[in-house]
């Protein structure tokens, strides 16, 4: 596994993939929350533990859970 974190934007962007959402207002209701929770989840600066968990999901599950 690398170290690569990903931004809350890149996590969005890939939820969207992973998920097959056409739109963040698809993927928010997959999630059952608004999509103003996702565009602040988008904006936000930093990056926390829940970044770096997610990262290394999204990776696991990119690379065919090798």
């Amino acid at each position: 596994m690398s170290d690569i974190i990903l931004s809350g934007a890149e996590i969005i962007e890939k939820l969207k993939i992973i998920s097959a959402s056409k739109s963040s207002s698809e993927l928010a209701r997959k999630l059952g929350t608004e999509r103003q929770n996702l565009k602040s989840y988008e904006n936000k600066n930093s990056i926390d533990l829940n970044n770096r968990i997610i990262s290394l999901l999204i990776e696991y599950i990119e690379s065919g859970g090798k």
